[in-house]
This record gives structure tokens, C-alpha cells and sequence, in this order.
């Protein structure tokens, strides 16, 4: 026997075999535990670079959120003022409406009042213009004797003129 058996014997019948057996096994799973080891750890980094990534993201979404609602509360506001804004432009616009109703209401009025003024006139006019009528004839006549007279008497000065020249 070698001594490579030989001490193989005498470990095996010491008992050492067995153990050596089993440290090797021991040994064998722990370098498979170390590698899983490795591995989940190598893992669990990865997991921790996700993981500060998500929570970036998160952050960011939160502020995206955060930054939506008040876009929309801010949008609500305007809408809100610039409604404001038309319902006193309404009020107004129909205040002035009503004000210029009532002033073409009086000047319609005003403008029938005057239109009856006119008709009054209109009447009294024609009725004067009937009533002058005998008169203008009349005048119309005086005027004729008027006019006829005249040229008589140049006709009788201009006969005394005659007379003083001979």
C-alpha cells in the first residue's frame, strides 16, 4: 500500500473519511450558497437602483399631480373672475339698455306729442288760409284799383304837364 492509501484507511477507520466527506459537501454547498449569495446580492442592488428610480418617478408624479390640481384650481379661479367679469358686463349692458329704452320710450313720446303739436298747426294753418282767402281776393281787387288809379293819375299829371307847357 502507498501511503496516499494508507492514510486513507486510517482516516476511514478514525472516522475522519466521514467527515471529510461531509466537510467537502459542507464545503461543495457552501461555495453554492456563497454564489447565491453573490447573486441575490448582486439582486438586491438591482432591486435598489429600481427602487431609487420608482421613487423618483414616484416623486415625480406626485409633483406632476400636485402641480395638475393646482393648474386646475388656478384655472377654476380665472374661469370664475373672467364669469364674474361678463355677469357685472351683463348687468351693466342691461342697466344701460334699460335707460336707453326709457329715453327712446320718452322720445317717442315726446316726438308724438310734437307730431300732434304739428297736426294742431297743420289744421289751424289751413283753417287761417281759408279764412284768408275772401281777404286776399278782396286785396287782389284793391290792388287792381290801386294799380288802375296810379296810372290815372300819371296818366292827369302828365296831361296838367302838357297843359302848363302850352
Amino acid at each position: 500500500m502507498t501511503p496516499v492509501e494508507r492514510r486513507k484507511l486510517i482516516e476511514e477507520v478514525v472516522g475522519i473519511g466521514e467527515c471529510e466527506e461531509r466537510k467537502q459537501k459542507a464545503l461543495v454547498k457552501l461555495g453554492e450558497v456563497e454564489l447565491k449569495h453573490r447573486e441575490l446580492k448582486l439582486l438586491i442592488d438591482e432591486m435598489e437602483v429600481q427602487m431609487e428610480k420608482l421613487a423618483k418617478e414616484v416623486e415625480r408624479i406626485r409633483l406632476y399631480r400636485d402641480l395638475s390640481q393646482r393648474k386646475r384650481d388656478l384655472e377654476v379661479k380665472l374661469f370664475s373672475k373672467e364669469l364674474l367679469k361678463v355677469l357685472e358686463e351683463k348687468t351693466s349692458t342691461e342697466q344701460r339698455l334699460m335707460g336707453l329704452e326709457e329715453e327712446l320710450r320718452q322720445l317717442k313720446a315726446q316726438a308724438q306729442k310734437l307730431q300732434e303739436e304739428a297736426s294742431a298747426i297743420e289744421n289751424e294753418l289751413s283753417s287761417l288760409r281759408t279764412a284768408i282767402l275772401p281777404f286776399k281776393e278782396k286785396t287782389g281787387r284793391l290792388s287792381e284799383r290801386l294799380d288802375l288809379i296810379q296810372r290815372e293819375t300819371e296818366d292827369k299829371y302828365k296831361e296838367i304837364e302838357k297843359c302848363r307847357r302850352r
